[in-house]
């Protein structure tokens, strides 16, 4: 299943289709219709009820609901020739590479059907092969929001097109905000258009045009829409936001589709650093605020990406869709959120950074947590380990680490806190790396050291990690921990210590979180903003707002109950209103603080713009 299509394949395929006329379902999924295939198992609620927003307007899905449409898509799947998901590893903990990992796991998968790149519709567009694909098409299909019934004759010299209308993703929709909020609390799409094409407006465009070709643009529920064409005999092709751009549109960040009508070629092969001033205003401000609120050197921390940093380029970068400046944001926060753990573990076993001896960061890669460990420890106290003798030296150069090769000598340098990088998922099995790293990196330690790693959540791993240590030392094991709340996504944070330290009653907590769902222009001007936020077991104490990182002094957000559990952890939903003066491009946090003194942060900009 992991083997892709290639773009020019897929264009030979698809040709085919269309040519022939013969019934044909290509679909594409991202980090939303990952949620909907991984909860309630995988997904937290806030999470689908976040993308439940953004498709629909509104956060009251109903779990009968979510079941439905979950079994529908699953179903759309099996019916799909061929499936785009994200260029990401497949991986239950990763916003975009769940889709992967469901798919084979829920059965939602045929033997014959092919992967290829989800964002394969922008593509086709840079490389301009939608002429050859669509020109001179006497009768084209369009089921999406975006009346291309002129465009596209126009643009590719179609006959006629037909178009079966359907609300817009509310996150997008260009429509006035009365109509836009009635659609959403009528919960439009779902309750009646979504029937109304499966039923009645796609089998009647059918019966009449057998073998049509029919783009669809319409979300999660395009999925569906693409199924029910090709069980009707037409070719389905989900296209997505490539509608917006032939309505004129501008509705992503996304730099390959906000480029496109740069001809491919054009622009030179990028071979130099990725610059943190390709982070646009509204991230930018984010990624300041972020590391003053951490103590972390702005200047420091923000040496541009080398191109062979494949964990940025070829992984973080395509899962936030080739969003430069969003993948800059979410590099910012997994280090900030890494560092944070080795904080935890410093404060709770050493009385602080400053008061460990040596930290030995083992597969650093090109130094995502280096940038922030470089700066809280003393100099000359961080040593970086990889395969990479380039990016060995490249850290050695700009953060001032001490090179250690890999495997580190047996009698080199003892370290007080070893932390391990997470384990690629297709690299290697828990065992596998137990066996092979376990030995070589507990001898590093020194007595009272601490040895940090992450593996997938699950009990089963919790006893290889048991069984690993009791062969390493059977007649004193050494002591450890396994933290299932760790904020490692969906991995356990394990620690293990040296032979003087105990480690079972160290912790390591998860900072609360939430996120910001709507900003609403009241009578008088002023923004009203609400959204929600959780403490994982624990709960909320208290919610302060900063504009352009200056408290605001007196507001105090009302948290009011939310319809989605009780108790510890449960999440509540909070308000507040900014005037009318505040500048629209400033940038707005909220700090969310737990009973455990831990504190949490979302961001927007005051225009409304949600920047986490």
């Amino acid at each position: 299943m992991d083997d892709r299509l290639s773009l020019d394949a897929l264009r030979t395929r698809l040709s085919a289709a269309v040519s022939a006329g013969v019934p044909f379902s290509i679909i594409r999924l991202g980090d939303g219709e990952g949620r909907v295939m991984g909860y309630p198992e995988h997904v937290p609620s806030p999470l689908l009820a976040d993308i439940w927003r953004t498709w629909f307007g509104h956060t009251a899905y109903r779990e009968a609901q979510v079941a439905a449409l979950r079994e529908a898509l699953r179903e759309a799947c099996r019916a799909a020739d061929v499936i785009g998901v994200p260029q990401a590893e497949p991986y239950l903990g990763s916003e975009f590479g769940r889709v992967a990992a469901l798919l084979a796991r829920e059965g939602s998968i045929r033997p014959g059907t092919a992967l290829c790149h989800a964002g394969f519709h922008l593509w086709f567009e840079r490389h301009g092969w939608y002429a050859g694909l669509l020109a001179g098409l006497p009768e084209v299909g369009v089921i999406g929001p975006r009346d291309l019934t002129r465009v596209l004759p126009d643009r590719f010299g179609i006959g006629r097109v037909h178009w079966l209308p359907t609300p817009p993703e509310m996150r997008f929709a260009d429509l006035p905000d009365a109509e836009a909020a009635t659609l959403a609390r009528r919960d439009a799409h779902l309750t009646t258009r979504l029937p109304e094409l499966l039923d009645d407006g796609i089998p009647r465009l059918m019966r009449r045009y057998p073998g049509l070709v029919v783009l669809v643009g319409a979300g999660l529920p395009g999925k569906l829409y693409c199924a029910r064409v090709k069980v009707l005999g037409g070719v389905a092709i989900d296209l997505g936001s490539m509608m917006d751009l032939w309505a004129g549109l501008k509705t992503r960040e996304n730099p390959v589709f906000v480029d496109l009508r740069t001809p491919l070629g054009s622009q030179p092969v990028q071979t130099q650093p990725l610059s943190f001033d390709m982070a646009g205003p509204a991230h930018r401000g984010f990624i300041e605020d972020v590391l003053h609120l951490h103590h972390l050197d702005e200047a420091r921390f923000c040496k541009p990406l080398p191109r062979e940093d494949a964990t940025f380029f070829k992984a973080l970068l395509p899962a936030c869709g080739d969003d430069r400046s969003l993948a800059l944001v979410r590099f910012t926060e997994a280090a900030v959120r890494e560092a944070e753990i080795c904080r935890q573990v410093a404060d709770g076993a050493f009385d602080g950074m400053a008061a460990v001896g040596s930290v030995l960061h083992v597969a650093s890669g090109w130094g995502r947590l280096t940038r922030a460990l470089a700066q809280w420890l003393p100099q000359g106290r961080l040593s970086v380990s990889d395969e990479r003798a380039d990016a060995r030296a490249w850290q050695a150069r700009l953060f001032g680490t001490t090179d250690v090769p890999w495997p580190p000598p047996a009698e080199g340098q003892k370290h007080d806190l070893i932390v391990a990088g997470p384990i690629v998922p297709g690299t290697w099995t828990a065992e596998a790396w137990l066996d092979t790293r376990l030995a070589t990196l507990h001898g590093l330690l020194t007595p009272r050291g601490i040895l940090t790693f992450g593996l997938p959540s699950g009990r089963e791993n919790a006893m290889l990690v048991e069984a690993a240590l009791r062969r390493l030392r059977p007649e004193a094991p050494p002591t450890w921990a396994r933290l299932s709340s760790a904020p490692r996504g969906s991995d356990d944070l394990y620690l293990v210590g040296g032979p003087d330290r105990d480690v079972t009653a160290l912790r390591v907590g998860l900072p609360p979180m939430g996120g910001f769902e709507s900003a609403t222009i009241l009578a008088n001007g002023d923004t009203a903003f609400a959204g929600w936020a959780a403490a994982p077991g624990d709960r909320i104490a208290r919610l302060t707002v900063a504009v352009d990182a200056r408290l605001v002094p007196g507001l105090r957000p009302a948290m009011v109950p939310r319809a989605l559990g009780s108790g510890p952890g449960a999440p509540v939903g909070w308000r507040f209103s900014l005037p009318t003066t505040t500048p629209p491009n400033a940038i707005v946090r909220l700090r969310i603080e737990g009973g455990s003194g831990l504190a949490g942060y979302c961001y927007a900009t005051a225009s409304g713009q949600f920047l986490t």
